[in-house]
């Protein structure tokens, strides 16, 4: 389950460490969804219909998403992954962020001294952080300010306290996106999970996708449950 760009275009890293017999499928958001996070959920709940166990992967912006879907799942849910994520509004200017002109949206999207700074890492190689910017400049600056007005009144801490599945929660070690509170809340809010630090920027997934998945591993093998399909 993809970050705010909603495309899922940015997960071939990870994917192309994928070496299990279990399948895989990444998620994309369609801009039409309305801004509210039910809208979110029930699209994924859409896509995975046919499918009797999952482990959900959710990075960033869709972290909230899995997790109230998560306890829609029941005993269909095999595992949680956040990935750089959180459960209640990730920063406290994400109020102003999505009042942000267009034009000035629409600038960030190609500056990649931001996007290293804030996603990527300052050490990314130069294609990773064009990949970022052409993924950004292919969804509508007015889609991107929707999905910050979902995150703006946000807290699903009581649902992510109500699941009893394996959780792991991947934090990047040098985030600059989230703030310090809400990588607290999400700790707090699932006091059963594996929380493991890597040394990255907040789009782990995408600039440290080997140590993720080795991560991802290592904690599906301390469970005795089927791995199920991955939607990511």
């Amino acid at each position: 389950m993809p970050g705010i760009d909603g495309t899922g275009n940015m997960f071939s890293s990870l994917t192309s460490h994928w070496c299990s017999r279990e399948p895989y499928l990444c998620i994309a958001y369609p801009a039409s969804l309305s801004a509210r996070l039910e809208a979110y959920v029930e699209h994924v709940a859409q896509q995975i219909t046919s499918l009797d166990r999952v482990v959900l992967v959710a990075e960033s912006f869709s972290g909230p998403i899995a997790i109230l879907l998560a306890a829609k799942l029941g005993q269909r849910l095999a595992g949680l992954l956040l990935c750089a994520s959180f459960a209640t509004t990730p920063h406290p200017l994400v109020g102003l962020a999505r009042r942000c002109p267009a034009v000035l949206i629409e600038h960030g999207k190609r500056q990649a001294f931001l996007l290293r700074r804030y996603c990527v890492g300052s050490n990314a190689e130069p294609d990773l952080v064009q990949r970022l910017s052409n993924t950004l400049r292919g969804v509508d600056s007015a889609t991107l300010t929707q999905r910050l007005a979902v995150l703006e009144r946000l807290d699903v801490r009581s649902s992510l306290r109500e699941l009893v599945a394996p959780i792991l929660l991947l934090q990047a070690g040098h985030e600059r996106l989230l703030s310090g509170p809400a990588v607290r809340n999400l700790v707090v809010a699932a006091p059963q999970a594996t929380v493991e630090s890597i040394d990255g920027p907040h789009l782990l997934l995408e600039a440290k996708p080997k140590v993720c998945f080795q991560a991802m591993a290592r904690w599906s093998a301390g469970y005795d449950f089927a791995l199920g399909t991955f939607a990511a």
